[in-house]
C-alpha cells in the first residue's frame, strides 16, 4: 500500500504522482518509526524494485496499544495520511 502524490526534490525537479510506499516499520509502545521511500512513479519501482528511491523519510508516531487497537501497519498508514503533507494524496 502506497500514496500517489505530487512531489518538488531538493534540486527543484516536480515529480507528478511520485509513490510513497511504507518499507519499514519498527518500534515499541510508546514510539513508532516509519520509513517512507519516495520513488518517481509505481511502474518505476514495480519494474526493478532495486531502484534507489528519489528520498527516504522518517515519521514517528506514538502508537495505540489497547485491545480493540488497529495493526500496527494500519495505524502507521493513518498517521501519514493525517498529516498535511498528505492532504489530496491518493492511495494505491
Amino acid at each position: 500500500m502506497g500514496f500517489l502524490k505530487r512531489i518538488t526534490t531538493d534540486t527543484g525537479i516536480e515529480v507528478e504522482n511520485a509513490y510513497h510506499l511504507i518499507t519499514y516499520v519498527e518500534g515499541d509502545e510508546s514510539s513508532i518509526m516509519i520509513t517512507l521511500k519516495v520513488y518517481a512513479s509505481v511502474d518505476v519501482y514495480e519494474t526493478n524494485r532495486n531502484i534507489q528511491p528519489i528520498s527516504i523519510q522518517n515519521y514517528y508516531f506514538s502508537p495505540d496499544t489497547s485491545e480493540t487497537a488497529l495493526n500496527i501497519f494500519k495505524q502507521a498508514n493513518d498517521f501519514l495520511k493525517s498529516l498535511p503533507e498528505f492532504v489530496g494524496a491518493t492511495e494505491v
